[in-house]
């Protein structure tokens, strides 16, 4: 009897400390899933915003553990809490999208201005761009009559301004920033330019700003702010405003 414990014991431990393969009678891991022709599908939820875990749970009781990893199926929260169909994993208190990396991902819109934009010393002058140059097979909207883009639901999108030649006509400095246009309130930074006196010229101005996009499209713009006291010129036919437009999905 004691002989029969003593191998229950064994292989007992054995099994509790073994490699466990899927596909394969020798794991490289305590977890070898191998095959040439299927996946691996992840549990496939509708996460209602990435600062809630619901209805993803803890079966063992308690918070979920950081690191469990989940498709979403769902579009839902809103701003900064806004998800959308992909993969997260849990950490701390957030879900987390798993991402590309920013810099490989399809640029939407190259958008510039070569003829030379003057803009006024008041608050709310649009920066108007021209030429568009995009890839990736998706329709970044523009309207040329009010100087805005329409951004499409349920991505983030990393957006890049820069104009590298500046005349100041009069004044002495010059402030702008990236707006939602429809609620009229300033979403990123301002940058600012400013000159040795009136009339001289200036060096590069720009900002760089990452912004989700929740269940419905944004309209965004670029403004000059609350404080501007110039009368500028932005660009001529070689260098002018630049606006990098890409999705980060």
């Amino acid at each position: 009897m004691k002989i029969k414990i003593l191998l229950f014991t064994f292989l007992f431990f054995n099994f509790l400390n073994a490699q466990v393969g899927i596909g394969t009678t020798t794991p490289n891991g305590i977890l070898d899933i191998t095959s040439s022709t299927q996946g691996l599908l992840a549990p496939r939820v509708a996460l209602t915003s990435s600062a809630s875990a619901s209805p993803v749970t803890n079966p063992a009781s308690g918070s979920l553990v950081n690191g469990t990893i989940v498709y979403n199926t769902a579009t839902n929260g809103s701003g900064a809490t806004t998800v959308t169909p992909g993969f997260y994993y849990w950490d701390s208190a957030n879900w987390l999208r798993v991402k590309s990396d920013i810099y490989n991902t399809p640029v939407y819109g190259l958008f510039t201005n070569l003829s030379g934009q003057t803009i006024t010393n008041s608050a709310g002058g649009k920066i108007a761009f021209g030429t568009t140059t995009a890839s990736g097979g998706v329709s970044l909207a523009y309207n040329s009559s009010n100087q805005t883009f329409t951004l499409p639901a349920g991505k983030t999108y990393r957006i890049d301004f820069a104009v590298g030649w500046i005349h100041f006509n009069n004044g002495a400095f010059l402030r702008l920033a990236l707006y939602n246009d429809t609620t009229n309130t300033k979403i990123s930074a301002v940058a600012h330019c400013e000159a040795v006196n009136s009339g001289a010229f200036a060096g590069t101005l720009g900002f760089s700003h990452l912004v989700t996009v929740g269940v419905t499209p944004l309209v965004i713009s670029v403004r000059t702010t609350t404080g501007n006291t110039t009368n500028a010129t932005l660009g001529d036919t070689e260098v002018g405003p630049t606006i990098t437009i890409q999705s980060i999905d």
